[in-house]
């Protein structure tokens, strides 16, 4: 059951992200020239996304009727992807497995093949505080840190560390 409310929560942020429903820029508004980008230290070691970057703060109907501020990006096949629920307003938010608002994180580790991992604050343990600066339906902007643990392995097993410490994340969105 974990696995399939975990799957649901991801493909929303993906529904979200790729614009469905929302505003986004019309061809009349100037292009932004500024970068969007994530990146985090893994127990210390840089990551940055390299593929697309995406991010929204909005109300999604069906899906997130009190709002939601989401981001995400990837690098070969990890990807981070974090949805804070009920809000759609910069401040502080701490993700917790107790959520009462399903709000999560999850990073998935890939070894190159089929096997990874997937952490996320879902899991006994995890925290991750984001703190938004910047929210709107083309721009989310912030920090976060924390801690995401193991909730399952992907493919035939896991491939890399069951727990990672994530310093010094920066995120920055333009949709």
């Amino acid at each position: 059951m974990r696995k399939i409310l975990s799957f649901y929560l991801l493909l929303a942020v993906f529904v979200i992200n790729s614009g469905a429903g929302c505003g986004g820029r019309t061809t009349d508004e100037p292009e932004s020239s500024a970068q969007a980008f994530l990146r985090m230290k893994i127990n210390g070691k840089t990551w940055a996304a390299t593929g697309k970057i995406s991010g929204v703060a909005g109300k999604v109907p069906g899906i997130a009727t009190q709002g939601i501020i989401s981001f995400s990006g990837d690098s070969g096949k990890d990807n981070l992807t974090v949805n804070i629920y009920g809000t759609t307003s910069p401040g502080t938010y701490t993700i917790l497995p107790q959520n009462a608002n399903n709000s999560v994180a999850a990073l998935s580790l890939s070894d190159g093949s089929v096997n990874g991992n997937y952490l996320s604050t879902k899991a006994p343990g995890s925290s991750l505080t984001v703190k938004v600066t910047q929210a709107s339906d083309t721009r989310v902007s912030g920090t976060f840190s924390g801690t995401l643990n193991l909730e399952y392995a992907l493919g035939t097993g896991t491939a890399g560390p069951t727990t990672v410490t994530i310093t010094d994340g920066e995120f920055s969105t333009i949709d």
